[in-house]
């Protein structure tokens, strides 16, 4: 056997792929292959263990809001469908927080509490961008402000979301842990890195209509049009508003049209 097929049937055998990983486990429990199965096991066991500590480290606050027996089921189960494959750790959590959903399809909460675990982390080590001064917006005419639009923080993302999971991160993070509740209006969550730390913020549906367009190239004039179509008080004072927030939080890093 050469090298090459004895580190691939090894690795089958550390993931379980079935076919290859029982031949090789056939081949070391022969007398030929002396305690080899035992202490391949060791390797076996330890591969799963570093990966549920990945999985502990990024998720820390699903695992305390779901508890050990039943985090560990989800990462038990999620390290066989979802074996890393890249020698990096970085993305193997990616597909963590569907899997949780999925295993507790009835509780929205936990799939997306599982999502702002994986978003905060994956915003810490994102591209970083250096944000717009204010008063670059003070000098544009008002021709300009006719087509202007914004570039985000690349870190930016935002979710639609059902639950208070924003208030479940939170008292999580401050050991109060609070009781899931389905929202009474549909919102989402938007999550960014400002001055090196992960930052979050639960938004309304203008909000994040309002940002989804403004991503895809729409101009803020654009956006404040439809405010004033979509019958809400004050639409003019709501998008400036929104823009004085942006600002504030750090999320614009650019003009567009101009």
């Amino acid at each position: 056997m050469s090298l090459k097929a004895l580190q691939a049937d090894f690795q089958a055998y550390v993931r379980d792929e079935e076919e290859r990983a029982g031949a090789f486990a056939a081949q070391l429990a022969t007398p030929a292959g002396g305690d080899g199965a035992r202490r391949m096991r060791v390797y076996h066991h330890a591969y799963r263990a570093r990966l549920g500590q990945v999985l502990r480290e990024v998720f820390d606050k699903t695992w305390s809001y779901l508890g050990d027996e039943a985090f560990d089921r989800a990462v038990e189960t999620y390290v066989a469908c979802h074996p890393s494959t890249s020698p990096s750790l970085d993305d193997f959590g990616a597909a963590f927080p569907e899997h949780v959903a999925s295993l507790w399809p009835a509780e929205a909460d936990v799939g997306e509490l599982a999502w702002l675990d994986w978003a905060m982390r994956r915003v810490f080590d994102g591209e970083d961008a250096e944000v717009l001064d204010a008063g670059v917006l003070g000098r544009l005419s008002g021709e300009a402000w006719n087509t202007v639009g914004f570039a985000f923080h690349p870190t930016l993302t935002v979710r639609a979301v059902t639950t208070n999971v924003g208030a479940l991160w939170a008292g999580l993070e401050e050991d109060s842990p609070l009781a899931p509740a389905p929202l009474e209006a549909p919102m989402a969550v938007r999550v960014w890195r400002k001055d090196w730390r992960p930052h979050f913020r639960t938004i309304d549906a203008v909000e994040a209509t309002a940002l989804a367009e403004m991503v895809q190239g729409r101009t803020f004039a654009e956006v404040c049009e439809r405010l004033t179509h979509e019958r809400m008080e004050e639409p003019v004072e709501r998008a400036a508003a929104l823009l004085a927030v942006w600002l504030q939080d750090g999320l614009i890093v650019g003009l567009t049209n101009i």
